[in-house]
């Protein structure tokens, strides 16, 4: 259980740097949204580093599988 004002929650390997933080607290305290999400997936989104390409098919794979 996690008490607070806020709460972030990120995947284990960090993919996101902690840097980003202050673009999902502005979402949720300026822009007044209950949630804020980051996604790489987004056409919008900004990935500076790459993943592996193998990895970066085997999670597009598995995101098809699942949307399947």
């Amino acid at each position: 259980m996690a008490l607070g004002d806020l709460v972030l929650i990120s995947d284990a390997d960090f993919s996101t740097p902690i840097d980003e933080l202050p673009v999902l607290r502005q979402a949720v305290e300026n822009e007044g949204y209950g949630i804020a999400i980051g996604s790489r997936g987004l056409e919008a989104s900004r990935v500076e580093i790459h993943q592996a390409a193998w990895r970066e098919m085997m999670g597009r794979g598995f995101n098809a599988l699942v949307r399947f």
